[in-house]
C-alpha cells in the first residue's frame, strides 16, 4: 500500500528559489499551503536577522532545502496569491491590483459599494478562466480547505470544497485562522484522514501582516532592541506567526505524518517596517526591488529530500508545477514555472521575470493600463523598467508610500540595473556601465511580456465598423510558388488567383513553422508554437544524434482561442476540414459551435472527392448561408494538397495531357540540397490535378458568401501552413527559388502564399512586401470582427490592418522559428531568426543548427536561394542575432533537443 504523504507548503511572500533537489519526491498523498503575509526575506533568524526568535521556522530551515533566492512576480498580496493557486502571471489571470477602479472598498455611499462589487465581479470573472491547484487536485479526488487570507470571495472561486471565506475583500471569518485558532485545519485534517480522502489545505493567516498586535509578552521582549514600537509590534507578529508554523509541525508529528510530507514556506511579498509609524517603507511592499519580491522557501519531507540550502533562483510561479507534479496530478499546458523537486529543471532556468501593479486597477481588463514596472533577474544581474520607459500612457504615480526618489525615477521613466549579489540591498545602479547587459535583459523582458501602451479606455481599433465576417482558407502544404498569381505557370488556380487580385498578396508571408500542427496553433491563438507548446506535427517523433524535444500532442484547454473570443462577441462560429490539433471531439472546447470533415484523413474521400474537398466546401457553404445575418468565423483548414497524391480521374487525365504537351526542359528536373533532392520543375500532373481541386473547394464557398449577400463585408484570407513538399514523400512540387521544402526552415519550407480580401478596405490589386506570419492573421481576425486583444494573452502577432488599409505601416520586429525536431522531409533540429533591424530590415536571416551549433546567415532579399552563407564575413552581426535568438528562447520557455544516447544517423 503506498504511503500517505502530506505537501505541506508554507508560503512566504516570494517565490522559490532553484537548488540542488534531491531525487524528485514520490508522489504527495496531502497538500497544505502556509502563506505568510507582509515579510521581509531577512527577517528570520536562520537568514541571519540578530534580534527575531523564528525557532519554528529555523527548523523547519534545518531540516529542508532552502531556496534563498526565491521572488513573488508582484509585490502586492491579492495579484500574488493569485499567482501562488494558478501558477500564473498577474498580466495572464488580470487579478493586478488589489481593488477595482471604482467604489469604495470600505463603505461609502450604496452606489460606491455597488461600483465596488461590480468591480471585484469583474475581476473574478477573469479569476475564473484559470484553473487553480485546488480545482486540479479535485480531478483526482482531493478535498480541499480555504483559511486566511483570500481575496476572490467565496471560497468555491478558487476550487475549494470547503472554505471560511464567504466574500468578504481580505478574507471576512477566516482571518482567525492563526491569529486566534488552528482547530479548523486540524478538525478538517481529521475527516480527511477518517474518510481516506486525501486533502489540500491553504492556510494563509494575515500574519505577520496589520494590525500588528502580537501578545504583550512578545511586544515587551522587542522593545529594548527595536528601533521604535511599531517596529516591535511587527517583529512580535513575525514570533506570533512562527509559533503558529511549530504548532502545525508538531501536529503532523502527533499524527505520524511528518516524515511523509512534504512542506513549502514562501510569503505574498516583502515589508520594511517604518519606525515612525504602521506603514511600511518605500522599496519594500508594492515595489520592485528586493524588499518587496524576495523571500525564502524551504521544501521538507524527511528522508526524501535532503537539507541543504541552494542559491538558485526561483519564483512562486513554481508552486503549481511542483505541487501538481509531486501529487501526480494533470499539469496545465504553458505553466511558467518549473518543478523545484526536478534538480535538472531548477539547474537549466537561469532567469525569472515579473511586474508591479497599481494598487487600485486603472481597468479591470487591461493590465496594460495599470503597470508601474516590468523587472526580470538573470544570474546576478536585476533589471527594472519602469512603465514610462515603455512610452506614453503609463499610470500615474500612486502616491500610497512617499518616497519622492522613487517616483522622480519613476516618472522620468530611468531604468536601473543592480547586480543583487553583491548589492542585495540595491543602492547602486550600474546600467550606465554596462549598457550590453541592459539591452540583453531589456530585450529578453519585450519578449516575455510588453503590453501595448496604454491608452484611454474603449473598443477595438476599427470599433464604429460594423464587425466583419471572418472567412479563412488554409491549404495543407501548398508551396509559395503553387498558385498562378504567385508565379506558377504550370498549375492552375482561377478562384485563388481571383481572389488574389481582388486584394492584397503578400509577398513575403511565413508560416509559424515548417510543419502543419504549430501553424495551425499560431493560427487560431495568435501565440507562438513554443509558447503554446506544440513544436511539431502531432504524430512526429524521428530521432537523430539529438532527442528531440518534447512537445503537446493536443491544443490545451488554456489557450483561448480566437474562436473562442469572436463566439464571446457574438460571431457564430464553424470549422471544416483539418484540426489536427487533438481529438476532433475537444475542438467545441475551443469556441467552435459547428464542426465538419475533422474526423477524416486526406485521400480517403471517395473516388469523385478523394481529398474531401467538395464535402468541406459544401458543409462551409450550408454554414455561411445558414449564417447570412452575420457575423460569423468560418475557418476552412483543407486536406489539399497533403499526400497521398491523390486526385479526381477528370482532373488528373487532363493534367497529364497538358504535362506531355509542355516543351522540353533544358535543365536538370532535381537539384541536390545538403544531403537531398529536391525537384526543380513544377510538372507533375497530379499534383496539378489536387491543387485544381482545391481551387474548386474555394471557389465552391466563396460563391456561397455570393449567394448570402455577405461578400462586401467579409475579410477573406488564403494561406498555407507550411511549405511545399519538394524534398521527400514522392517531392511533388518545386519551391525553387526558394531552397528546400516542408520540415525545413530555409524560405521553401517557411514561406507561403497569403491573400487578403476585404472590400472597401484592401485596395484591389496590391501587394505588400513586409514579413508576416501566420500570428498576425489571428490579431488581423480579432481586430477585424471587433473584439479587443485581450490583455490576459500575450498574442505574439500584430494585426496587419494598418498594411490592408494601406495607411500605415506595422512596427518592425524579429520573426522567430524554433524547430527542435526531426522532420520526415529531411529536416533536422534547428532555429532561425529574420531580423526586424539593420539597413534592411527583414532581410539578414539566422540560421541555428542544433546538432553541430552551427550557425548560417543569409540576406533573404538578394539570395533567397540562401545559397550564400554571410556568416564568416559578418561574426559580429551574427553573434548579436545568436544573442536576440536564444533571450527569445529563454522567454518563451522554448524546449530545447537533448543529447542522444543512443544516436541515430
Amino acid at each position: 500500500m503506498r504511503r500517505q504523504v502530506a505537501l505541506v507548503i508554507l508560503l512566504v511572500a516570494a517565490s522559490w528559489a532553484g537548488a540542488q533537489a534531491a531525487d524528485p519526491a514520490p508522489p504527495a498523498r496531502n497538500v497544505i499551503f502556509v502563506i505568510s503575509d507582509d515579510q521581509h526575506w531577512r527577517d528570520y533568524g536562520f537568514m541571519g536577522h540578530p534580534h527575531l526568535r523564528t525557532p519554528h521556522l529555523d527548523r523547519l530551515a534545518r531540516e529542508s532545502l532552502v531556496f534563498r533566492r526565491g521572488y513573488v512576480p508582484s509585490s502586492l498580496c491579492c495579484p500574488s496569491l493569485a499567482s501562488i493557486i494558478t501558477g500564473r502571471y498577474p498580466h495572464e489571470h488580470r487579478i493586478c491590483g488589489n481593488d477595482p477602479p471604482d467604489g469604495n472598498p470600505f463603505g461609502g455611499s450604496p452606489a460606491e459599494r455597488a461600483a465596488f462589487q461590480a468591480g471585484r465581479a469583474r475581476m473574478n470573472a477573469h479569476f475564473a478562466e484559470w484553473p487553480t491547484v485546488p480545482a486540479l487536485l479535485a480531478r483526482h479526488g482531493y478535498a480541499s480547505l480555504q483559511t486566511g487570507k483570500w481575496w476572490q470571495g467565496d471560497f468555491a472561486r478558487g476550487g475549494f470544497t470547503e472554505g471560511m471565506t464567504k466574500g468578504e475583500r481580505h478574507g471576512d471569518a477566516g482571518l482567525a485562522i492563526g491569529r486566534t485558532t488552528m482547530q479548523p485545519i486540524y478538525d478538517f485534517v481529521a475527516r480527511c484522514r477518517r474518510a481516506g480522502t486525501p486533502f489540500f489545505v491553504w492556510y494563509a493567516p494575515m500574519l505577520p501582516h496589520d494590525p500588528h498586535d502580537p501578545p504583550r509578552d512578545l511586544v515587551d521582549h522587542y522593545a529594548s532592541t527595536a528601533e521604535s514600537i511599531h517596529v516591535a509590534r511587527y517583529w512580535g507578529n513575525i514570533e506570533r506567526f512562527d509559533r503558529t508554523v511549530g504548532d502545525l509541525l508538531d501536529h503532523l508529528d502527533r499524527e505520524k505524518i511528518a516524515a511523509d510530507t512534504l512542506v513549502v514556506y514562501v510569503t505574498d511579498n516583502g515589508w520594511l517596517q517604518n519606525p515612525a509609524d504602521k506603514r511600511c517603507l518605500p522599496r519594500s511592499k508594492t515595489s520592485p526591488y528586493e524588499g518587496g519580491l524576495r523571500t525564502p522557501i524551504m521544501l521538507r519531507q524527511p528522508g526524501t529530500i535532503e537539507p541543504g540550502t541552494s542559491d538558485a533562483l526561483a519564483t512562486s510561479l513554481d508552486i503549481a508545477p511542483t505541487v501538481l507534479a509531486a501529487c501526480g496530478a494533470q499539469m496545465p499546458a504553458g505553466l511558467p514555472g518549473v518543478n523545484l523537486l526536478d534538480a535538472a529543471a531548477v539547474a537549466a532556468r537561469r532567469q525569472i521575470f515579473g511586474e508591479c501593479f497599481t494598487h487600485t486597477l486603472v481597468d479591470s481588463d487591461d493590465p496594460g493600463r495599470s503597470l508601474m514596472w516590468r523587472w526580470t533577474i538573470r544570474d546576478r544581474w536585476k533589471l527594472i523598467v519602469p512603465a514610462p520607459a515603455d512610452g506614453a500612457g503609463a499610470p500615474a504615480w500612486e502616491g500610497r508610500l512617499p518616497d519622492p526618489e522613487t517616483k522622480v525615477r519613476y516618472e522620468r521613466g530611468e531604468v536601473e540595473l543592480f547586480d543583487v549579489v553583491a548589492d542585495p540591498d540595491e543602492t547602486r545602479n550600474v546600467a550606465a556601465g554596462h549598457a550590453d547587459v541592459v539591452r540583453d535583459l531589456r530585450a529578453s523582458l519585450d519578449g516575455w511580456w510588453k503590453p501595448v501602451a496604454a491608452a484611454a479606455p474603449g473598443p477595438a481599433a476599427g470599433a464604429g465598423r460594423r464587425p466583419a465576417n471572418l472567412l479563412v482558407f488554409l491549404a495543407d502544404d501548398l508551396g509559395a510558388r503553387d498558385l498562378g498569381c504567385t508565379g506558377s505557370t504550370f498549375y492552375r488556380t482561377p478562384a485563388i488567383d481571383a481572389l488574389g487580385a481582388a486584394g492584397m498578396r503578400f509577398t513575403r508571408a511565413y508560416a509559424a513553422c515548417p510543419v502543419c500542427s504549430p501553424t495551425r496553433a499560431a493560427l487560431v491563438t495568435g501565440r507562438h508554437p513554443a509558447r503554446v507548446g506544440i513544436t511539431n506535427f502531432l504524430v512526429g517523433n524521428r530521432r537523430g544524434t539529438l532527442l528531440p524535444a518534447d512537445y503537446l500532442h493536443a491544443l490545451p484547454d488554456a489557450e483561448v482561442t480566437v474562436a473562442e473570443l469572436l463566439q464571446a462577441a457574438g460571431h457564430a462560429t464553424g470549422v471544416f476540414g483539418k484540426w489536427h490539433l487533438g481529438p476532433p471531439q475537444d475542438i467545441a472546447h475551443h469556441g467552435f459551435t459547428v464542426v465538419g470533415s475533422t474526423n477524416v484523413a486526406p485521400g480517403s474521400g471517395p473516388p469523385d472527392d478523394p481529398m474531401h474537398g467538395r464535402a468541406i466546401a459544401r458543409q462551409a457553404a450550408a454554414f455561411i448561408e445558414s449564417h447570412r445575418a452575420g457575423p460569423f468565423f468560418c475557418y476552412v483548414p483543407t486536406h489539399s494538397v497533403h499526400v497521398p497524391l491523390k486526385a479526381r480521374a477528370d482532373l488528373l487525365a487532363e493534367e497529364r495531357r497538358r504535362a506531355a504537351d509542355l516543351p522540353a526542359r533544358a535543365g536538370p528536373r532535381d537539384v541536390v540540397e545538403g544531403d537531398r533532392t529536391a525537384r526543380a520543375v513544377q510538372d507533375l500532373p497530379v499534383y496539378a490535378a489536387m491543387i485544381r481541386e482545391l481551387d474548386e473547394t474555394v471557389a465552391m464557398v466563396l460563391d456561397a458568401l455570393d449567394r448570402a449577400g455577405r461578400a462586401a463585408d467579409t475579410l477573406v484570407v488564403f494561406t498555407s501552413d507550411n511549405g511545399g513538399l519538394s524534398t521527400a514523400e514522392g517531392a511533388p512540387t518545386s519551391n525553387r527559388p526558394l531552397r528546400a521544402g516542408k520540415g525545413y526552415l530555409y524560405e521553401g519550407g517557411i514561406r507561403v502564399p497569403l491573400l487578403v480580401r476585404w472590400p472597401g478596405v484592401v485596395a484591389p490589386g496590391t501587394t505588400c512586401d513586409v514579413p508576416v506570419t501566420t500570428a498576425d492573421i489571428a490579431a488581423t481576425l480579432l481586430d477585424a470582427g471587433g473584439v479587443a486583444r485581450p490583455p490576459h494573452v500575450a498574442l505574439d502577432g500584430t494585426s496587419l490592418r494598418p498594411l490592408l488599409e494601406g495607411s500605415g505601416t506595422i512596427e518592425a520586429r524579429d520573426l522567430v522559428w524554433h524547430y527542435p525536431h526531426y522532420s520526415n522531409q529531411g529536416g533536422r533540429p534547428a532555429a532561425a531568426l529574420l531580423a526586424g533591424d539593420g539597413a534592411a530590415p527583414g532581410n539578414d536571416k539566422l540560421v541555428e543548427h542544433f546538432e553541430d551549433q552551427r550557425l548560417e546567415l543569409f540576406d533573404v532579399a538578394a539570395d533567397p536561394g540562401e545559397a550564400h552563407d554571410l556568416a564568416a564575413l559578418r561574426p559580429q552581426r551574427v553573434a548579436d542575432l545568436h544573442a536576440r535568438l536564444v533571450a527569445w528562447r529563454k522567454a518563451v520557455g522554448a524546449r530545447l533537443p537533448q543529447e542522444n544516447p543512443r544516436p541515430v544517423d
